[in-house]
């Protein structure tokens, strides 16, 4: 096992040892927000002080430092989302006809990003979440027609507008589809999620969602360098140069956006706004920066298997709710 695939399973064990303090924080992160309604609590998610995810610089990188592990949690916050067209077929370009409207990408991307001390990306991953207030029933995670066929049905999607509009893109496939397009629920209490499909939802609390991202047992991967092809790399990378032209966040890739939260000494550096031009997606980043592994280890744009199943708890049906 070479140095960087060491210290990531050196990582994930003490992930693992810390599971109750992880789960407590993004609960408590949430807990913290009062606003009402999905966009309004989102907001107040990602941008809010002594909350959310300003909180969560306060209450877990003491847990890993000793360890040469530095945390730090970020977020950008996007006004306008891009509008898509869901395809049924991406050979032929076929358009799903008859719903009743097209759908938006997403409400929140969050990036898992892994440094070498000279902040290098070495391995990433990401979830994207489409938001609504409360899921619609145990058997049922959201009602949308449209929203449903994209992340559950769907080959992939065509840009309506902004930068990249008449692009194709390739969504995952269904068995890749439940470690990365996800449906969040943000006025339950606790705060839950279910991935895709949604007429077979496994809900669970959003805090064990980010536990197992951290653990590599959710989020799908993305290309450390470069993005080739059309799939979930581009995808990303697309959220990515939406930026590349802000008036505020210049960035061409996700090194660059990340840098500008990656001083690890101050956690209350944690929020951007983008301009009002910008048609992206709000993005929650989790930086992880290893002190110990040097720049220059090999990167591999995937990130190898190293979990201990033991570890994680799995997807349980939550049969309670307090909405």
């Amino acid at each position: 096992m070479n140095t960087k695939n060491q210290r990531i399973a050196d990582f994930q064990a003490l992930v693992a040892a810390n599971h109750g303090n992880i789960t407590d924080a993004f609960t408590k992160a949430w807990e913290s927000v009062g606003s009402v309604g999905e966009v309004p609590r989102l907001r107040e998610f990602l941008s809010g002080a002594n909350k959310g995810v300003h909180l969560l610089n306060h209450e877990l990188p003491k847990h890993f430092v000793s360890r040469g592990f530095e945390l730090k949690f970020a977020a950008i916050l996007v006004h306008a989302k891009p509008i898509v067209i869901p395809l049924e077929n991406l050979k032929t370009g076929a358009i799903k006809t008859g719903l009743p409207a097209n759908p938006e990408l997403g409400d929140l991307n969050v990036v898992f990003l892994f440094l070498d001390r000279a902040k290098n990306v070495k391995m990433a991953r990401s979830i994207l979440y489409q938001a609504k207030t409360v899921r619609k029933s145990l058997s049922q995670a959201i009602q949308d027609p449209h929203q449903i066929y994209l992340y559950d049905k769907a080959q992939g999607y065509k840009y309506r507008d902004g930068p990249y509009a008449g692009e194709v893109r390739q969504l995952p496939i269904a068995g890749q589809r439940r470690k990365g397009l996800h449906y969040l629920f943000v006025s339950e209490n606790p705060v839950a999620c279910s991935a895709s499909p949604a007429d077979r939802p496994a809900y669970s609390n959003w805090s064990e969602s980010m536990f197992r991202l951290l653990m590599d047992a959710e989020g799908i991967g993305i290309a450390a360098g470069q993005a080739r092809g059309s799939g979930w790399s581009k995808i990303n990378e697309d959220l990515v140069h939406i930026f590349k032209h802000d008036a505020k966040l210049r960035a061409s890739n996700l090194s660059e956006l990340a840098s500008w939260f990656n001083s690890f000494k101050d956690p209350n550096h944690w929020f951007e706004e983008a301009s009002k031009e910008a048609k992206g997606i709000n993005t929650m980043f989790v930086i992880i920066r290893d002190q110990k592994l040097p720049a220059g280890d090999e990167e591999v744009p995937e990130p190898p298997k190293l979990v201990r199943r033991e570890y994680i708890p799995p997807f349980e049906t939550m049969r309670t709710s307090s909405y």
